[in-house]
């Protein structure tokens, strides 16, 4: 008997690498100046070849930029020296991904692109078509985001064909975690946060360990945590900023634990190596856990925004308000809400948006909690117009003293979906003839 979890899912988390940490680009836009890359003579230079594919000198820089922008990343002559050969191989695998896609014959729409790029907009509550501007002010390509962004889509597409259907889950694997977290004593819990690194070849392995020091030492300095996750973790979990959510002892490898279990909160790891993947970790809380009925853990959410400038009339406010209360209200299942989202202009994933509730402010918590299943907010106001949300459905942490299989196969799943992944893209690399010449 298998454990039911819906892996094209979690193929999509993968990528989105790209979309999410760009959806907090606005934190880090003025905080950290780019360094002029080279002429435009230097530039034309071939920095790689993958088979037929050319990687040039102006694909690397550009890539540079664009993630010391979303990472938060000080430019350096070190993190440049440290950064550049990692950034060439990332377009490497890229190219070699798109190979892959095309001989599969899989196709990526213009339309997911640009709604990859309304979503940013959305998000950041940026006017539709201002994150050009945002790119332009801050000396970035939109060539460079698209090409990154389309890297991730079709890579995805690849997993959800080739690697999702051959990742299982036994329920007598579930049991065996069961067992192990049973056995631990105390019943606390620690939300962690992970960046993850494979050592794709030995010959790399020193200059991946200097990179994992090297990340290290910038978010002590206050560099972000989950924008560099996004952009450095080969863990399906750089799609959350790698956020792990709650984990209990025994849920983790054993050395992890181990090292969870001697950090303050608040505190990073050092690198910490488990076979060939450096794993640097965030403990982000720590609690016990409460006794009493148990609590809606996470909620399913879809959403409609129907934008107005600030100071708006109070008039036409209220005229909003109504529109968005005429066209919810009767609406009684998610899939009739996503298509009603996406009529008054606020296009809708494949998937509503899980979050925890940890994560939901107080009073927007109160209300979602005093709604059915398959219900509408009321229209209310936000900074950035009036919202109505949707209600799919939540889904409850454990009782004290029970254990939540779903989400113990949730990570088996995670982690044998990032392992499969990077042997497929490890044994195309191997398949290819590349030659790195920058």
């Amino acid at each position: 008997m298998q454990h039911s979890i819906s892996w094209r899912q979690r193929a999509s988390a993968i990528g989105l690498r790209l979309v999410r940490p760009l959806l907090g680009v606005l934190a880090a836009a003025a905080l950290w100046p780019l360094t002029p890359t080279p002429g435009a003579a230097q530039t034309q230079r071939i920095a790689a070849v993958a088979n037929t594919e050319v990687v040039s000198v102006l694909d690397v820089n550009e890539r540079y930029k664009l993630i010391l922008f979303t990472s938060g990343l000080t430019d350096t002559p070190e993190q440049r020296q440290q950064l550049r050969p990692r950034v060439v191989r990332q377009l490497i695998d890229e190219a070699l991904q798109r190979q892959e896609a095309k001989r599969l014959n899989l196709t990526l729409r213009d339309s997911d692109v640009a709604e990859a790029f309304t979503q940013i907009e959305q998000r950041n509550r940026i006017e539709p078509g201002g994150f050009d501007a945002l790119l332009a002010r801050n000396g970035l390509n939109r060539s460079a985001v698209e090409a990154q962004i389309r890297a991730q889509l079709i890579w995805q597409q690849v997993i959800a064909r080739r690697v999702s259907p051959n990742v299982e889950i036994g329920e007598e694997e579930i049991d065996q975690v069961v067992e192990r977290i049973a056995a631990a004593k105390g019943q606390i819990e620690n939300r962690v946060a992970e960046i993850v690194i494979a050592i794709d070849n030995p010959r790399e392995e020193a200059d991946t360990l200097a990179l994992a020091d090297r990340l290290v030492a910038q978010l002590r300095g206050g560099a972000n945590f989950p924008l560099v996750a996004s952009q450095f973790s080969q863990s399906a979990s750089a799609a959350v900023g790698g956020d792990l959510g709650w984990i209990q002892a025994g849920q983790l490898d054993p050395v992890l634990d181990k090292a969870i279990a001697a950090m303050a909160q608040g505190q990073l790891s050092p690198p910490l190596r488990i076979d060939n993947t450096i794993h640097i970790l965030l403990l982000i809380g720590r609690r016990q856990i409460a006794g009493g009925a148990a609590q809606p853990s996470e909620y399913l959410l879809r959403q409609v925004l129907l934008p107005q400038p600030k100071g708006a009339p109070q008039a036409e406010t209220q005229a909003t308000a109504e529109r968005l209360l005429v066209a919810t209200r009767d609406i009684g299942s998610c899939a009739d809400f996503a298509a009603k989202a996406k009529d008054l202009g606020t296009p809708q994933a494949e998937e509503p948006v899980r979050l925890n509730a940890a994560d939901i402010a107080p009073e927007l918590r109160r209300l979602l909690d005093g709604l059915p299943i398959n219900k509408p907010t009321p229209p209310f106001s936000t900074g950035a117009g009036m919202q109505v949300i949707f209600i799919c459905g939540r889904e409850s942490q454990a009782a004290p003293g029970q254990l939540n299989r779903r989400e113990i196969a949730d990570q088996i799943g995670r982690d044998r979906l990032d392992m499969l992944s990077r042997r497929y893209l490890r044994d195309l690399q191997r398949a290819a003839l590349i030659e790195v010449r920058e």
